[in-house]
């Protein structure tokens, strides 16, 4: 191993420790900073922003691959159908439905079989997820 490997080895090491050890005052840190008005919201939105433009490259890779993705499937869905004049606006509408209601349905079933409790906003996540496939196949 190289000294520089060792040396972030040593650093990560002492920092998840110290994490571990000061575990309850980090706890009590973050429920003052989340019971402050509006910080539910904004704060993950600006980690997921910091994350987008740290990693920016793997981002706009990753949207790519979706965007094909939902591109093939639409294409397959076409295949599928029969020959009309609605074959195309068809395939994006069953699509559409699919990719936002089948994700939604299997993390309801997994959350019911954990807890015993049906997922709490089954369709705002529905709703983001029909939104955002819109947005890559549209672009």
């Amino acid at each position: 191993m190289k000294l520089e490997d060792m040396l972030t080895l040593a650093v990560m090491l002492g920092i998840v420790a110290s994490i571990a050890f000061f575990s309850q005052e980090i706890h009590k840190i973050i429920k003052k900073i989340f019971a402050i008005r509006g910080m539910p919201l904004f704060l993950p939105l600006a980690l997921a922003s910091i994350m987008v433009y740290e990693f920016q490259p793997l981002a706009v890779t990753l949207l790519h691959l979706l965007s094909n993705y939902l591109l093939q499937f639409y294409h397959l869905i076409i295949t599928i159908l029969p020959s009309s004049a609605y074959a195309d606006s068809l395939a994006l509408i069953i699509v559409l439905t699919l990719v936002s209601i089948i994700p939604v349905l299997i993390l309801q079933w997994y959350a019911y079989r954990k807890t015993q409790k049906a997922y709490p906003h089954p369709y705002l996540l529905s709703t983001l997820i029909w939104i955002i496939s819109v947005l890559l196949l549209i672009s």
